[in-house]
């Protein structure tokens, strides 16, 4: 399937969606645009990917410049809410998305699930962060916890 394809059928399930969790560039892709650099464009992206049918946007905003990771929950009538950490300089952060999902499915509010997934993948992020494992993006250090 040709990635145009994916991304048009992406859009069209978001109607289905309980909550959709783009990273900025993810986001620019549905929507067709570039993606967000500032706070008013993440905001308006955030928006128009309601919009799009979605019940809640988590936005990942781990890729902006500064010293914060942030994310940006997003669920019409609500305040938006703002998740930051400490910005982790690692490549090892495969499987941070599927992580975030696990937090999700464990059945809290999605409000609670997002300060949790963002709490545990920050130390997941940071005990990675020294590792050299191959070539590309290594996995996040899941197994901190147990030491």
């Amino acid at each position: 399937m040709a990635q145009l394809d994916l991304v048009s059928a992406l859009r069209g399930l978001m109607a289905y969606a309980s909550v959709v969790t783009p990273n900025l560039s993810e986001a620019a892709s549905l929507l067709n645009c570039a993606p967000a650099r500032t706070d008013d464009e993440w905001q308006a992206q955030g928006q128009q990917l309601l919009q799009m049918g979605a019940r809640a946007v988590l936005l990942k905003g781990g890729h902006l410049p500064g010293a914060n990771a942030v994310d940006w929950l997003m669920v019409p009538g609500q305040p938006t809410l703002s998740l930051s950490k400490p910005w982790v300089a690692t490549r090892n952060n495969h499987g941070t998305g599927c992580t975030l999902a696990s937090f999700l499915a464990q059945g809290h509010g999605l409000a609670e699930s997002a300060e949790r997934a963002k709490a545990y993948l920050h130390q997941a992020l940071s005990h990675a962060s020294q590792w050299s494992l191959g070539q590309g993006p290594g996995p996040v250090d899941h197994a901190f916890c147990l030491r």
